[in-house]
C-alpha cells in the first residue's frame, strides 16, 4: 500500500483534478539535472511533465537557469579558445 505522500500525481475527488506533488517532482528535477535518475524514475518524472502543465513550467524554466549557470561559470579558456579556432 502506497502513503498518498509518496505518489507523484493525486487525483483530488473535490476538484475532479490530478494534482503533483511538488516535493516529489522537485527531488526528481534534481537528479534529472545531476543525471541521476534510475530508468524508473526516469519514467515516473517523463508521466509527470506529460500530466501536468505546472511540471513543464517548471522544467523550463529550470533547464533555462541551468543553461544559464552553466554559460556563465564556463572556464574563460573554453570561451577563448572558442573564438581563436
Amino acid at each position: 500500500m502506497h502513503d498518498s505522500s509518496s505518489r507523484s500525481l493525486v487525483f483530488d475527488p473535490h476538484t475532479e483534478q490530478t494534482t503533483m506533488n511538488i516535493a516529489k517532482f522537485e527531488d526528481l528535477l534534481g537528479l534529472y539535472l545531476d543525471e541521476g535518475l534510475s530508468n524508473e524514475s526516469m519514467e515516473e518524472f517523463e508521466q509527470m511533465l506529460l500530466q501536468s502543465a505546472e511540471a513543464r513550467r517548471t522544467f523550463s524554466e529550470q533547464m533555462n537557469l541551468h543553461a544559464m549557470l552553466r554559460e556563465f561559470f564556463r572556464p574563460t579558456s573554453v570561451v577563448q579558445n572558442r573564438f581563436t579556432a
